[in-house]
């Protein structure tokens, strides 16, 4: 559906693929699904969690952008043919990260650019973080 020999469809038009789809090659990107802690195996909230979005921040902040963030989950994308030597900087800054939140780290050392958003978070750590806001989700559920 969508791609029809001759016709100009919506599928054709779709970010140039028009001028691509009967001669080029095109691979799928490796989809990454990660999920953090804090929902159970059936999908309901447990008693502890880490927001994907407190994560991906510090994911971001790193130079690794996750392309979709859930509330627990993140997605990424890896090029077609990745080896290991790509994702090791994804493994590297996920363990740091659980380092800083195991130590509680301050979030003026973690995530800096969030001391402007508020005054509490000048005297808050990463764990405290992810506590309050898993603490704030559960709430709402």
């Amino acid at each position: 559906p969508g791609i029809e020999a001759g016709r100009e469809t919506p599928a054709k038009r779709w970010h140039g693929l028009a001028e691509t789809l009967d001669s080029s090659p095109r691979l799928d990107p490796l989809r990454v699904a990660l999920s953090a802690p804090g929902l159970d195996s059936r999908g309901c909230p447990a008693s502890f969690g880490v927001p994907a979005a407190v994560v991906c921040r510090y994911l971001r902040r790193h130079g690794i952008a996750p392309l979709r963030t859930g509330d627990y989950r993140f997605l990424l994308l890896f090029p077609q043919g990745a080896r290991a030597e790509h994702a090791q900087p994804l493994v590297d800054r996920l363990c740091e990260f659980k380092r800083r939140h195991d130590d509680d780290a301050p979030l003026k050392q973690v995530l800096p650019e969030l001391l402007d958003s508020s005054p509490l978070y000048r005297y808050i750590g990463l764990r405290e973080l992810c506590a309050m806001i898993h603490e704030a989700s559960l709430r709402l559920h």
